[in-house]
């Protein structure tokens, strides 16, 4: 019984300590792209002043 349990003991070694360092290897990805809301309220307010002018 002492030697199945040492070498179920062995074995979760070995495999844990290569998992742990293939799972800790990848990067999230980089958002480069970011939403640029300045720009969209800018087109927004200039877009409302158009309208505005147009109809007044």
């Amino acid at each position: 019984m002492k030697k199945l349990i040492s070498i179920l003991a062995a074995t979760s070694l070995v495999v844990a300590a290569p998992l742990s360092v293939a799972a800790c290897g990848k990067k999230p990805p980089k958002i480069d792209d970011e939403y640029d809301y300045t720009t969209l309220l800018n087109n927004l307010v200039e877009l409302c002043q158009q309208i505005f002018e147009k109809n007044m």
